[in-house]
């Protein structure tokens, strides 16, 4: 993962709802401005994550800001940069 502050095309997003679709996240950041793609994956203790691409960084870090503690059904969530695009990403975390 990436660090915090290193700019990036990427967001992985934590902390979300255990039975949450693709289609949700889509439908949550697809109104940002530069989305590109998202994809929902399990990580190491089986949880829920998210990767979202943006077409450039600066779309990416808006959306960062914007839902970096957002609660989506009832659950604050957690959105930082990712080292690298995440398109390429097939493999659980």
């Amino acid at each position: 993962m990436g660090d915090r502050d290193t700019p990036s095309h990427g967001l992985f997003v934590s902390d979300l709802p255990s039975d949450i679709t693709e289609k949700e996240l889509e439908r949550l950041f697809a109104g940002c401005h530069g989305f590109e793609s998202c994809r929902v994956r399990k990580d190491k203790n089986e949880h829920d994550v998210g990767f979202v691409d943006f077409l450039d960084t600066e779309s990416a870090t808006i959306a960062k800001e914007r839902f970096k503690g957002h609660v989506f059904r009832g659950h604050p969530i957690g959105a930082e940069a990712t080292a690298t695009r995440t398109t390429t990403a097939s493999s659980p975390i």
